[in-house]
């Protein structure tokens, strides 16, 4: 998960199930530049043998070539987060083998 996010060590000790969401959420646009220079390479290269004007979306598309969410399907996907953070911060921990003695 160190991909330009977040340390190992914070991903596996602090952090929280929104957070992973969010950095989840942002993945595909990190290398937004590098992916826009490759998709301009295949245009070039594309439009030297096409006989008709293409567009970068011809050569394929990419994530953020797509409206966004509306805000309602944003807040929805808000609210489900909390509620699985709130549902997985109900169940018990546990206790790494260690066994309770009642004597």
């Amino acid at each position: 998960m160190e991909y330009k996010l977040v340390t190992v060590q914070y991903f596996m000790d602090e952090m929280r199930l929104s957070e992973l969401f969010t950095c989840t959420d942002s993945l595909d646009r990190i290398d937004r530049t590098s992916w826009e220079q490759t998709r301009i390479m295949c245009l070039i290269s594309a439009q030297k043998v096409s006989k008709k004007k293409l567009r970068a979306t011809d050569i394929f598309t990419l994530p953020w070539d797509n409206p966004e969410l509306p805000d309602s399907a944003l807040q929805m996907q808000m609210q489900q987060a909390k509620e699985l953070e709130d549902f997985l911060n109900q169940q018990p921990e546990p206790n790494d083998g260690e066994h309770d003695d009642k004597s």
